[in-house]
């Protein structure tokens, strides 16, 4: 057991200039994905793609992967560009094979990819939203709409997020293939060059009611539709709570996150694997950043820097509780810090220079400029 936990802790120490210098997750750079096609017949094939566009709200990454032995998040996207990538995809697979196949656009409203850790298994998602559109006088006309999501396990999924994407694409090329879509006469027109707005009527932060239910993944939580209507009861347990099934009494452990229809609790097991099973974090401010109190660094880790820095790292590692923020743009989870916090407050000067001029920068200091931010930014629309 001895040589057991000396082999851990150095292997720790191999990765502590990650967890001290490193901006966790937003200053990493981009995991890149090459986007490899997975060639497959339709037969009788009555369609080609000639171009794809890129509507989506947030084009800044198309999702994120988790990095090394404290699984930082890392914005991911497609290597040589989202829409190069994806139009050399279409030519592969259903590029034009004669003058009698209808010329359609794909227009990607999603496209994210997430991975999730429990216990010592992961789990990778890939979600689409696709608009297959004719161009009718200079517009775009809808003619068919499909969305798609592939989930799969392992001990290490970033390597097969490209079977997932690649899954996805064909699923919504095959349904496309059989569609019957409505006349032309209902069909209607694509409105392009939407912006993310914290307040477009798709938003968790305009809804009139926050819905009851677990939350499958970020993307539910951000458009406050809950996939999971299981009956559930809360039970506080040590700061944090615990959701358990109503009938069987079961911990439900795998869920995103959660709402009980007045407050919204992150599942802290995915960023913290000391925590304990079916633990979530109530969030205690919503805006373009999600606020809520945790331990980042989960307990063995905390024990590690310890043995590595003495007096000095135990210091660092047991400060108490931690500001996590949840990023409502692209999903980064992060613990705040002055680093993180400097990016975040990269665009307005006045509170980058009150973080500065903060002697400790606690979490009542962090929990305040992450308010300001929040609410002098996103309460107009288009402004990020």
């Amino acid at each position: 057991m001895a040589l057991k936990s000396l082999i851990k802790a150095i292997q720790f120490v191999a990765v502590l200039p990650i967890l001290f210098f490193a901006k966790p997750g937003l200053c990493q750079e981009k995991h890149l994905i090459e986007l490899q096609p997975s060639i497959f017949i339709i037969p009788d094939r009555t369609f080609y793609i000639d171009s794809v566009i890129d509507n989506r709200s947030n084009k800044e990454s198309i999702g994120v992967v988790q990095k090394g032995a404290n699984m930082v998040q890392v914005s991911a996207d497609l290597t040589g560009g989202f829409t190069n990538s994806l139009q050399n995809y279409f030519k592969t697979v259903v590029g034009k094979a004669h003058s009698k196949q209808r010329r359609l656009i794909a227009v990607f409203d999603e496209f994210n990819i997430l991975e999730k850790t429990y216990r010592f298994k992961e789990t990778g998602y890939a979600d689409m939203e696709i608009s297959f559109c004719e161009l009718d006088s200079g517009k775009l006309r809808k003619f068919y709409t499909c969305t798609d999501h592939q989930e799969s396990g392992g001990l290490d999924v970033t390597g097969s997020h490209l079977r997932r994407i690649n899954s996805c694409l064909a699923s919504c090329l095959k349904k496309l293939a059989t569609a019957t879509p409505e006349s032309t006469s209902h069909r209607e027109y694509l409105t392009l060059g939407q912006q993310w707005m914290p307040y477009d009527s798709n938003s968790i932060l305009v809804a009139p009611v926050l819905k009851k239910g677990i939350y499958k993944n970020y993307k539910e939580l951000r458009t406050n539709s809950p996939s999971i209507m299981t009956e559930f009861k809360i039970i506080p347990q040590y700061g944090y709570i615990e959701l358990r099934t109503l009938t069987s009494d079961k911990r439900i452990n795998e869920a995103f996150g959660f709402s009980d229809g007045k407050d919204i609790y992150i599942n802290t097991f995915f960023y913290n694997k000391g925590n304990a099973k079916a633990h979530y974090a109530q969030v205690i401010e919503k805006g373009r950043y999600f606020v809520w109190l945790d331990h980042y660094l989960a307990p063995g880790d905390a024990a590690a820097i310890g043995l590595a820095f003495g007096p000095f790292g135990t210091a660092i590692a047991s400060n108490g509780f931690d500001c996590i923020s949840l990023d409502l743009k692209n999903g980064l989870i992060i613990p705040l810090n002055e680093k993180t916090l400097s990016i975040i407050l990269a665009h307005d000067p006045e509170l980058l220079q009150e973080m500065k001029a903060s002697k400790k920068l606690s979490i009542a200091d962090q929990l305040k400029l992450v308010k300001a931010y929040n609410s002098k930014h996103l309460r107009l629309k288009g402004t990020e």
